[in-house]
């Protein structure tokens, strides 16, 4: 499956997972683990002292509930 990002959401998977080629089908195991480091990235490095998601946080968000919305082959 191919998403559909922005460039913002683009540009932060590829910070975070450098190794997933966005331009190709994506596998059920390469979108779990995009769910995961994101979750991990979200939770590690863009919540302020609040909890409140920072700029990058509200990315990870935002591509958090496109990948939660994606049917995974069962």
């Amino acid at each position: 499956m191919k998403l559909r990002l922005n460039s913002e959401q683009t540009r932060l998977i590829n910070k975070i997972l450098p190794q997933i080629d966005l331009d190709s089908d994506l596998t059920d195991d390469e979108l779990i683990l995009m769910e995961d480091e994101l979750g991990d990235y979200l939770t590690l490095h863009c919540l302020d002292e609040d909890y409140e998601p920072n700029r990058e946080g509200i990315v990870c968000e935002d591509i958090l509930e496109i990948l939660g919305n994606i049917p995974l082959d069962a």
